[in-house]
């Protein structure tokens, strides 16, 4: 009977991380956004020449791709409101973490 039972709660286990792993999602570009306080309540005050203070870097996961085009994009919001929407488009090179211009997305507002 110990048996039956420890077969059947091993089964569960096994059952119960297969619906886990299923779901799970491996995205090939991986990015990390930090904002450096102090912080400001202008835009202008988080990109000004020679001192950045939004730091993204991005690193490209897929090994069998070379070179892996992206499109960051930030959106500004208010609860539910859309204040404010700026893209860049970077080229990343496979497996080497790259850090991203952040004024190259506010260079078109």
């Amino acid at each position: 009977m110990k048996k039956l039972g420890l077969l059947l709660m091993t089964l569960l286990f096994f059952v119960g991380n297969l619906s886990t792993l299923r779901a799970a999602t491996n995205y090939p570009v991986q990015l990390t956004a930090q904002v450096l306080p102090p912080y400001g309540t202008c835009l202008s005050d988080y990109v000004v020449d020679g001192m950045e203070r939004i730091n993204i870097t991005a690193l490209q996961r897929d090994l069998t791709k070379g070179i892996y085009q992206v499109e960051v994009r930030m959106q500004v919001k208010q609860a539910t409101k859309l204040l404010l929407t700026a893209s860049a488009k970077y080229n990343l090179q496979a497996g080497i973490i790259t850090k991203l211009p952040a004024s190259n997305l506010f260079s078109a507002l």
